[in-house]
């Protein structure tokens, strides 16, 4: 009995051992990925898509609704829809996601889920206060709920910081003074070393769309841009997100509201990419389109975004990404 006992005690033994090796194999063939800025993240985790080429970069725009609404805000579940969505969708695995209406939870929530289903670690290119609202002496209010994730394992990123715009229609009552803040930040690709200044804004939303309200934007897109032009001089400039505006006034013919003209001009010189690749297609296969944009100074080489709404949706607004061309 005792024999037996321990020549079966020897064999699981043997047999654990044998288990442990095997996985020490495997490891060594998957062993933990480390960026070059020492971030590690499983390589366990498989990957969607592979990396955009070099010279281009995969940017992906979202108001995800997550910045205000304690309901919202216990569980974040939407995101849980979002980003499966996202990576589904984009041409390759994304080098840059510009988020509004995004509180500091829901933008580290967000890269989480990234790099639970890339396993690439995406990190934030702004110190984010835990509350998106900051009261300032003398009655004003800061508001910082746009964020700019990049993909640490394809691009290295320049923390970057806020430009802050007055919004008029932020307090009816003119017992305070509102200024939200627009996300900058700048980044340079690993493989190509091109680098990129990137802007998530999220312009103030007009209590009418009228003539009046609409003069509002270009003055303000034009202050961003000149921001960008002093800030990145002599390199591929994007600024995307919400701009609470359409492109056209009217829609036959098309009368381009202000911030476009002010955007599209020759100088800055910015193409919207979506506008941009939409329009070339044949009606019924367009995108709709709304109020979110993604302009750049360069190359397009395509853009789209979502469209059908799953059984649970993650915002009234859907992500829209541009597979853009960066100069080196």
């Amino acid at each position: 009995m005792h024999a037996r006992q321990g020549f079966g005690t020897r064999l699981i033994v043997s047999a654990v051992l044998a288990g442990l090796g095997a996985l020490a194999v495997a490891a060594s063939g998957a062993q933990m990925s480390s960026s070059p800025d020492g971030s590690h993240a499983p390589a366990t985790y498989a990957t969607r898509r592979e990396p955009s080429p070099a010279g281009r970069i995969v940017v992906v725009t979202a108001n995800v609704q997550e910045a205000f609404g304690a309901d919202d805000l216990k569980s974040m579940s939407e995101l849980g829809v979002l980003v499966p969505r996202m990576l589904k969708q984009v041409p390759f695995r994304p080098d840059v996601v510009l988020l509004q209406d995004a509180r500091k939870k829901a933008v580290d929530r967000i890269a989480q889920l990234l790099e639970k289903k890339t396993g690439d670690r995406y990190r934030v290119g702004q110190r984010l206060r835990r509350e998106p609202w900051e009261k300032r002496p003398h009655k004003v209010w800061y508001s910082t709920e746009t964020a700019i994730l990049v993909n640490s394992a394809t691009m290295k990123l320049e923390a970057g910081d806020f430009v802050r715009i007055y919004n008029p229609w932020g307090n009816p009552k003119k017992s305070y003074k509102e200024y939200k803040g627009q996300a900058y930040a700048s980044a340079t690709e690993r493989d190509g070393d091109a680098e990129v200044g990137l802007m998530s804004v999220h312009l103030p939303k007009a209590p009418k769309n009228n003539a009046k309200t609409r003069k509002k934007y270009g003055p303000w897109v034009e202050r961003l841009a000149a921001f960008m032009d002093r800030k990145y001089d002599g390199v591929t400039k994007v600024i995307g997100g919400d701009f609470n505006q359409t492109r056209c006034r009217s829609k036959d013919p098309c009368k381009v509201t202000p911030f476009w003209s002010s955007l599209s001009s020759a100088d800055p010189g910015y193409t919207e990419a979506l506008w941009h690749v939409q329009e070339q297609k044949h009606w019924s296969k367009r995108l709709p389109l709304g109020v979110d944009w993604i302009f750049t100074t360069d190359g397009i080489e395509n853009a789209d975004g979502d469209v059908k709404n799953p059984p649970k949706f993650y915002s009234n607004h859907r992500f829209f990404w541009g597979d853009l061309e960066v100069a080196p």
